[in-house]
Parts: structure tokens; sequence; C-alpha cells
């Protein structure tokens, strides 16, 4: 995201694999184990367990760490800033709020 001219990124922390083989797919961040392709639902389920680490956000797909900011991206709107979410560590939940517009 872009604020005040600046550009800020959050990392993106991947959860470790209990796996021997992980692939890169092209339109995901972090490896998924190759030998069991899980589905959107089960790796929910999985981050779920461990949320102190972070939260995932349905909107754009991505895993954050706990106490990240960020601007939402929606789909199909793309990146909304009249909003921000914070990551939820200790619950593993998003909470986005609205904000004043940039101008």
């Amino acid at each position: 995201t872009c604020q005040r001219r600046t550009v800020i990124c959050d990392p993106i922390l991947c959860q470790p694999l209990n796996c021997t083989q992980q692939v890169h797919l092209e339109d995901r961040c972090c490896p998924v184990c190759e030998e069991r392709k899980a589905s959107q639902e089960e790796l929910r389920a999985e981050k779920a367990r461990d949320s102190s680490e972070g939260c995932y956000f349905d909107g754009d797909k991505t895993w954050r760490g706990a106490g990240t900011r960020w601007h939402p991206v929606v789909p199909p709107f793309g990146l909304i800033k009249c909003a921000i979410c914070t990551c939820k560590g200790a619950t593993g939940e998003v909470h986005c709020e609205k904000v004043q517009c940039p101008r």
C-alpha cells in the first residue's frame, strides 16, 4: 500500500509445513504440500488453529502477521483506501474499519 507517498509493505508469514514435498503455486505466496492438495476450507481451518501467528484475509486471499494493519483489497473493487484492516492475532480475526479517504 501507499501512505503519504511512502510504500508500506507487510511481510507475509508462511506457516511451517509438515511434508517432504513443498511446491509454490503461482497464485499463492506461501508453499503448499504437494502430496496433499487441501481445499480452501481446510487451509483456513488449519490456519485458524494457530491464530496466534496471524490472520487469513479472504478478500485478497493472504495470510497476515498478528498486529499488522493494511488497506484491504476487495474483489472486484480492488484496493480500498477508505478502510484499514487489523489482524487480531489472539483470535485470528480480521477487523476492518472506515477511515477518512485520501484526497
